[in-house]
């Protein structure tokens, strides 16, 4: 939704008129017309309603969302051109600010990040990477945004200070991308491995001068074709999965294959892709049975059969 007032509010009021436009007063009506007056209002006030809601795949942030709210709070639409019973999740709202990014700079800094629809105050709660792209911003129900964040951060400290928060806003945004929940594997962290590589590459080469005036005259050179060993990363944003894992995850994903590779996400603000490969006939050619985690600690026990 978009429409809001220089308060960060949008409370939808029907106006009923009469067959020469003029605005109804319920209190002037007989009570049989107040009964008609009163399932108008419901009428506009269900549209109104529904012209607000869009249809969104299921992320991590909704699934937690839907949890944090109470029995009778996610109740089931059914949408009017699949005619799918669909989950209606009344505490998450999408905030489309277009080009009016200026406007409600101001009235986001005066509210707090709160907004408030037909009543119900809503506290700005992530803006991922797609969201900027598509000037839009992700809002929860104020009265559950704390157990949210608490889940979303998962341990982090929550008053960390960041340098860049366009780059915090991507990171925790990432819980917002469409996903498939699958069982948790063991993780252990491991140091990147980097290697050397001898690549034929293009060197430009930066001059800088300045004039009598102080104003900088910046020229470049292009050595072509140089022979270079160039430190490469083998694993970034890259990890490994053990063949029984991506079996178990196969089957709840309903394939009949295991998939070489995987997209993931996982909280807190963490991606990448997961490649398959039988780590346990590659450790027993090494004579390896427990992998050491990058902190020098014994990490995951291998079954070496």
């Amino acid at each position: 939704m978009k429409e809001l007032d220089e308060e960060n509010k949008y409370e939808f009021i029907p106006d009923i008129v009469d067959e020469s436009g003029n605005v109804i007063n319920r209190d002037d009506l007989s009570e049989g017309d107040k009964k008609k007056f009163d399932k108008s209002v419901g009428r506009k006030t269900k549209h109104d309603r529904r012209k607000h809601m869009i249809l969104t795949a299921e992320s991590e942030l909704i699934r937690i969302i839907r949890f944090l709210s109470k029995e009778g709070e996610v109740p089931k639409r059914k949408t009017k051109r699949s005619k799918m019973n669909r989950d209606y999740i009344e505490n998450i709202l999408s905030l489309k600010v277009g080009r009016a990014y200026t406007k409600y700079k101001g009235q986001m800094e005066k509210s707090g990040c709160i907004i408030t629809y037909n009543g119900r105050k809503y506290k700005r709660i992530i803006v991922s990477s797609s969201h900027s792209r598509a000037q839009k911003a992700m809002f929860v129900a104020e009265n559950i945004w704390d157990k949210a964040m608490d889940i979303l951060l998962c341990g982090i400290d929550a008053d960390t200070e960041y340098k860049f928060m366009s780059k915090w806003n991507s990171y925790i945004g990432l819980a917002a991308t469409d996903s498939i929940p699958v069982s948790m594997p063991k993780i252990v962290v491991v140091d990147d491995k980097e290697i050397m590589v001898k690549a034929k590459v293009d060197v430009v080469r930066e001059i800088d001068t300045w004039d009598s005036e102080g104003n900088i005259n910046r020229k470049f050179s292009v050595l072509h074709d140089k022979v270079k060993r160039v430190p490469t990363n083998l694993f970034d944003g890259a990890g490994i999965v053990t063949v029984n894992m991506a079996e178990k995850w196969s089957k709840e994903l309903n394939l009949d294959y295991i998939p070489a590779s995987f997209q993931f996400r996982c909280i807190p603000c963490l991606k990448g892709k997961l490649y398959t490969m039988p780590i346990e006939e590659f450790a027993k050619t090494y004579n390896v049975s427990r992998i050491i985690d990058i902190n020098g600690k014994n990490g995951i026990c291998l079954r070496i059969k």
